[in-house]
C-alpha cells in the first residue's frame, strides 16, 4: 500500500459549485454553442448561395426603423445578465437548458431549411449606420426561421418576470421585450414567419425545460441524437445514414436511462457487459472507452489511486500495471456502469470470495441519498471489520469521491 497517494479529507471534498461559478461555466458553454452553430449554418447557407425565403406580402410594407437596432442589440446584454440574475442554481440550470435547447433546435432548422432575408441591407446615416455595419459584418442574411432573437426574448421574459415587484416594472418589462421582438422586423433582420416560429420555439423551450439540480444529461443525449439525424439528412451520405441508423437507438436509450435514473441499464454482471448490450450500446461503450483511454493518458498523474483512510482507497478503473498496488486481501467496489472491470479483479474466483462488488452509478449525476446509504451499508461493515476497500468509478473524480466523503463522515 506504500505506492498509494495519501490525500487529506480537505482535498476529498467535492463541494457544489458556487452560483457565480456555475453561472459563468454555463454562460461560456452556451456562448460557445451559439457561436459554433450560428456561424457554421450561416457559412453553409452563404456557400450554397441560398435564395429561398418565406417573405409574405405584409413583410414588404414593414419599414426600416434605424433606432430599433438599440433594443435589437439588448438581446446580447440580457443573454449574459440572466445567467447571473437567476436566484438559485436550479433556475440557472433551467435557463441554460432553455437557451441550449433553443439554440440547437434552431440550428437544425437553419441547416435543413436555410432561408435568406429578402430586404436589402441598408446602412442608415449617422452613428446608427456604424451599428448596422457591425451587425452586417457579424450576421449574414441567413439563419432566418425560427428567429432565435424572438425565442430568446420569451425565455428572457420568463426569467425576469418574477423580479417585477410593481405594476410599473411589469409594464416596463413587457414593453422592453415587446420592443426586442418587434426590432427583429423593423431592423429587417427577420420576416413575420420567422417571428412566429421563434415565438413557438421559445414557448416550447419554456414548457419542456423545468428546474433541475443535476446536469441535464438526458437532454444532451437527445440533442446529440437529433443532430446526428439532421446531419445525415443534410449530407445525404450513405455511410452517414448507416451510422445514424446504428447510433440513434443507442443515444436515445442512453437518454431514456438518464431521464429515468436507471443505473442498471447496461446490465453489467460480474464486471462485464452481456454480448447483446455490447452490440446495442456499441457506440456509447466505445466512445466511453476512448474517453477513458484519452483521459488516462492526458491527465496523468492526477488519475491515480488515492488513500483516504488506512483501509479505504479510491481511484479510477485500473490498468494491468496498477493492480499490484492493491491489497491482496482487499475488496473492490466498482461504481462504474460504463466500463468493464479488469478481468483480474472480477473473475469467477474473485466473485466467489466476494472480493469484487458492483454498485453501478450513472456518470456525471451525483448519487442520491438512498444510493449513498446503500453503499454505506455495503462498505462500512467491511471497513469496521478491518478489510481494505478500493472504491472506484471510471476516472476517480466524481462518483467515488462523493461516496468516500459520505463514508468518512460516518466512520
Amino acid at each position: 500500500m506504500s505506492e498509494f497517494t495519501e490525500i487529506s479529507n480537505a482535498s476529498l471534498q467535492t463541494p457544489e459549485r458556487s452560483a457565480l461559478t456555475l453561472a459563468s461555466r454555463l454562460l461560456v458553454f452556451n456562448a460557445l454553442c451559439f457561436t459554433l452553430i450560428y456561424l457554421t449554418t450561416n457559412w453553409l447557407a452563404a456557400a450554397h448561395q441560398v435564395s429561398q425565403h418565406l417573405m409574405l406580402t405584409a413583410d414588404a410594407s414593414i419599414p426600416l426603423i434605424p433606432w430599433m437596432i438599440i433594443p435589437y442589440s439588448s438581446s446580447l446584454v440580457l443573454f449574459v445578465f440572466i445567467f447571473y440574475h437567476c436566484g438559485t442554481q436550479q433556475q440557472c440550470r433551467q435557463y441554460s437548458l432553455q437557451i441550449f435547447t433553443a439554440t440547437h433546435l434552431a440550428g437544425m432548422c437553419f441547416l435543413l431549411m436555410p432561408l435568406r432575408q429578402q430586404h436589402a441591407a441598408v446602412l442608415p446615416e449617422g452613428w446608427l449606420g456604424y451599428a448596422f455595419q457591425s451587425l452586417y459584418l457579424m450576421d449574414q442574411r441567413y439563419n432566418q426561421l425560427p428567429s432565435l432573437h424572438v425565442a430568446y426574448a420569451l425565455i428572457f421574459w420568463f426569467h425576469l418576470r418574477t423580479a417585477m415587484r410593481t405594476v410599473a416594472a411589469w409594464l416596463l418589462l413587457n414593453a422592453g421585450i415587446g420592443l426586442l421582438i418587434a426590432s427583429t422586423l423593423f431592423t429587417h433582420q427577420h420576416h413575420l414567419a420567422d417571428v412566429i416560429a421563434g415565438a413557438a420555439l421559445g414557448c416550447l423551450c419554456i414548457w419542456r425545460c423545468k428546474p433541475h439540480d443535476a446536469p441535464p444529461v438526458a437532454a444532451y443525449y437527445r440533442i446529440a441524437a437529433a443532430w446526428l439525424a439532421a446531419l445525415a439528412l443534410y449530407c445525404q451520405n450513405l455511410w452517414l445514414l448507416l451510422l445514424a441508423a446504428a447510433t440513434l437507438p443507442c443515444l436515445l436509450l442512453v437518454a431514456r436511462a438518464y431521464a429515468r435514473g436507471d443505473r442498471h441499464f447496461l446490465h453489467k454482471h460480474q464486471g462485464q457487459h452481456p454480448v447483446w448490450v455490447r452490440l446495442l450500446y456499441a457506440p456509447y461503450l466505445a466512445g466511453y472507452r476512448l474517453s477513458w483511454l484519452l483521459q488516462r493518458y492526458l491527465l496523468q498523474p492526477s488519475i491515480r489511486i488515492q488513500q483516504i483512510t488506512p483501509l479505504l482507497a479510491i481511484g479510477p478503473r485500473l490498468r494491468s500495471a496498477e493492480i499490484s498496488q492493491l491489497h491482496p486481501a482487499g475488496v473492490i467496489i466498482d461504481l462504474s456502469a460504463e466500463l468493464p472491470e479488469h478481468p483480474a479483479l472480477c473473475g469467477p474466483l474473485v466473485a466467489a470470495t466476494k472480493r469484487y462488488l458492483h454498485y453501478p452509478l450513472l456518470d456525471i449525476l451525483p448519487p442520491n441519498p438512498q444510493q449513498m446509504q446503500e453503499l454505506a451499508a455495503l462498505t462500512l461493515p467491511l471497513l469496521k471489520a478491518g478489510t481494505p476497500v478500493y472504491l472506484h468509478c471510471a476516472m476517480g473524480f466524481h462518483r467515488c469521491r462523493h461516496i468516500a466523503r459520505y463514508l468518512t463522515s460516518h466512520l
